[in-house]
Order: C-alpha cells, then sequence, then structure tokens
C-alpha cells in the first residue's frame, strides 16, 4: 500500500500539485525497523521529502511500549515525515502519546465526531472542541474525517478544526481520477490532504 501510495505522490507532485498523503499505519509497523528502513528508501527512490507523507495512526499504542525507546520511530521522524494520531481520548496511552510522541497531527474520532454533528445539546460539541484545543495546545493539527454533508463541514470549521475529509468535499476515488478532480475543484486544490486507504 505504501509503494502505490508513493508513487500517486510522486506523480501528483510532477504534477504540481504538492499536498501530503495520508498513510494509515499500525503502532506495530511503526515500531519495526524493517519499516522503517523500506519507507525511507521508499521515500528516496520516489524523490519525495518526509513532509509529502503522514501516517496516520489506526491503533492504541499500549502504554509499555509508549515508554519504551524506539528508535525505528526515531528514524522515521528524522525522515520528515508526520504522525497522525486517530484515538486521542480513548485512552490514557493514548493521551501520554501527544506528550511522548512528535505528533502533528489528531484526527477527531468518529463515534465522537458523528456526536457532535448529530447532538442538539453543547457538551458533544464541547468535547470535540476540547480535543481541537489539546492539538493546538501541543503545536498539531486537527482534523474531522468522515463528514458527510456541506453544514457538517461548517460545523467543524467553526469547532476549529484545520482540516476536515469526508464526501461533502470529495468520495472515495481511484488515483488516476484525482488529478482530474484537483483541475476541476481550483480552489479546494489548495487546501487539499488525500487519504490512502
Amino acid at each position: 500500500m505504501i509503494e502505490r501510495a508513493l508513487t500517486d505522490a510522486a506523480r501528483w507532485r510532477a504534477a504540481g500539485h504538492s499536498f501530503a498523503i495520508r498513510v494509515p499505519v499500525t503502532w506495530r509497523q511503526l515500531r519495526t525497523s524493517y519499516f522503517a528502513q523500506s519507507f525511507t528508501h521508499a521515500l528516496e527512490s520516489h524523490g519525495l521529502p518526509g513532509s509529502a507523507v503522514i501516517l496516520d495512526v489506526l491503533d492504541e499504542i499500549p502504554e509499555a511500549e509508549l515508554l519504551s525507546d524506539s528508535t525505528a520511530s526515531a528514524a522515521l521522524m528524522a525522515s520528515g515525515s508526520s504522525l497522525c494520531l486517530t484515538h486521542v481520548g480513548t485512552s490514557a496511552a493514548s493521551l501520554n502519546a501527544l506528550r511522548k510522541l512528535p505528533i502533528a497531527g489528531v484526527t477527531i474520532p468518529r463515534p465522537m465526531a458523528a456526536d457532535s454533528r448529530n447532538s442538539d445539546t453543547d457538551s458533544s460539541r464541547g468535547i470535540t472542541q476540547s480535543v481541537v484545543g489539546l492539538a493546538h495546545a501541543l503545536g498539531a493539527r486537527a482534523l474531522a474525517d468522515g463528514l458527510p454533508t456541506v453544514d457538517d463541514l461548517s460545523v467543524f470549521a467553526a469547532l476549529g478544526c484545520d482540516a476536515l475529509q469526508g464526501d461533502a468535499i470529495a468520495g472515495s476515488m481511484p488515483a488516476d481520477e484525482v488529478l482530474a478532480w484537483l483541475a476541476k475543484h481550483q480552489e479546494a486544490a489548495k487546501v487539499v490532504e488525500f487519504q490512502r486507504d
């Protein structure tokens, strides 16, 4: 998956689009020296800077592993790539990860995002706004994904999210269609981030 994602990113950059792509990974992948070496080599072979890729950590980070040294994770960070956590606020380990890892982004968990979209009370939106504030206090960006309507975009923009993702902007599409979509949506092309499934 990473090889395919980097191939697409290099093609899009050659066409003049320098946005970062988000690639889902597990914490266990990140901690292996093999992953760090193969990822760094793939960046080099595609002529991409590390900043072209945001590694989306999809799972919980075990507390014991968070506290131990990870040379592999350090090597990934040295490449210039950044990490984005998706389970912030769901455990003590994920909150500790914000302190101990060089996190550049925090994804609002989908259940929390759904509560904020569908709730008539201020409490759900207040919790989401707190996660956004926590991300900003740590110098990270806050992302809300899975947003199906234009109204949802307005809600999460008002809550302070830095990046929005979902069908309200564009549905899933083959990589071959991305350049045509960007050409048709010039304004969106200035702020877009792509996530690889």
